[in-house]
């Protein structure tokens, strides 16, 4: 216990150094922070993740009835596959779920924990539901039923369009799979560079049309163990070509993988998550199968700074309890923000997979 209080003060004082940097004080990052840095994680934390996102939804879109209890089935799945050990009564989570539901607005969480003897004992560090944090899941929600309404017109990593895809919720519990889109780029020798520092597993999924000149990358990236995959040969949307067309997008990039590792491609991620039954068909002629994913980093969005990438990548990582994180290597954003997510998911327990099987 020493031991990881000490590597959280480490790693809590290195962030501080780095926020610091970037103009943010120490006082405002934690407070975006959704747990706190100076204690391991406590189960109530993740149930608050998981209340609030709830919550939100009910907020932000009653009327989607359907698909909230859904999301609310989902979610208590997750919750009691957390194994946590029982308690006289309830198990621990249920007694959770049962205490945050009689919270109105978590204003009063300090007050109504002290029904968690083992948590009372540094009660300071129970996180409170600030507007940072509601502003968040509001968000969030809404981003989700933005994507409900448009299915099945443009498909996305919302739900499967076939039971055997890969979207991350299938994963181990407090399991992450780094994945990166789009490249390779001039951002992916430095990318490699750093998860191979910290010997962390990882799938690129390649644009073929960047792979000319840089098979040595590609080869390298094979050679240190990370999987390669296939985006697409133009980054188009797959849907609204012609079979010939979708076919020779896919097959002419798991060639050019091919060439340059010596092993066949097994898996491929649709340009956008935007794919219908014709193109998963035309995934599996070539033997290959698709891969979304629900921990989406936003990178590319230039609305969203730094630290709002890593609140949102954490936040979605405790909400789905591990999972598929998203990112691309054509922007120089994950170098910048990988950094802090790796140290504070590793302290926190999370490890990272270099496969979605």
């Amino acid at each position: 216990m020493n031991t990881m209080k000490y590597t959280l003060a480490a790693i809590l004082s290195a962030v501080i150094m780095s926020a610091a940097a970037q103009s943010v004080t120490a006082e405002a990052w934690q407070k975006r922070l959704p747990f706190p840095a100076d204690a391991s994680l406590h189960p109530v934390h993740v149930f608050i993740e998981r209340t609030l996102y709830r919550r939100a939804l009910c907020a932000v879109a009653p009327a989607n009835a359907l698909f909230i209890s859904n999301e609310y089935a989902a979610l208590d799945v997750r919750m009691k596959a957390a194994g946590m050990p029982d308690t006289p009564g309830l198990a621990r989570c249920q007694k959770a779920a049962i205490l945050l539901a009689q919270i109105p607005e978590l204003a009063d969480v300090r007050t109504e924990i002290v029904r968690y003897p083992d948590y009372t004992s540094d009660k300071d560090s129970c996180p409170l539901a600030t507007n940072s944090m509601t502003r968040f899941y509001h968000r969030y929600a809404a981003e989700r039923l933005r994507l409900f309404r448009l299915w099945p017109r443009v498909t996305s990593e919302l739900k499967k369009v076939r039971p055997d895809e890969i979207t991350g919720d299938g994963m181990p519990a407090k399991t992450i799979l780094l994945t990166f889109d789009d490249g390779p780029s001039a951002h992916t020798p430095s990318l490699a560079d750093l998860l191979a520092s910290r010997r962390l597993p990882a799938m690129f999924f390649i644009l073929g049309c960047t792979t000319y000149g840089n098979n040595a990358m590609l080869s390298r990236l094979h050679s240190n163990g990370f999987m390669l995959g296939v985006h697409a040969y133009s980054h188009s949307n797959l849907t609204d070509m012609k079979a010939e067309m979708a076919t020779s997008e896919l097959s002419r990039t798991a060639e050019r993988i091919t060439a340059a590792t010596g092993k066949p491609a097994r898996y491929f991620r649709a340009p956008y998550g935007l794919r219908n039954a014709a193109v998963l068909s035309t995934g599996d002629g070539l033997k290959l199968r698709h891969v979304l994913w629900n921990i989406d980093s936003k990178d590319w969005d230039k609305m969203l700074t730094d630290d709002d990438v890593i609140e949102r990548v954490l936040r979605l990582s405790l909400l789905y309890d591990g999972g598929i994180m998203l990112y691309h290597d054509i922007h120089p954003r994950a170098l910048r923000t990988l950094p802090r997510v790796i140290d504070y998911l590793t302290a926190e327990g999370y490890r990272f997979s270099g496969d979605c099987r």
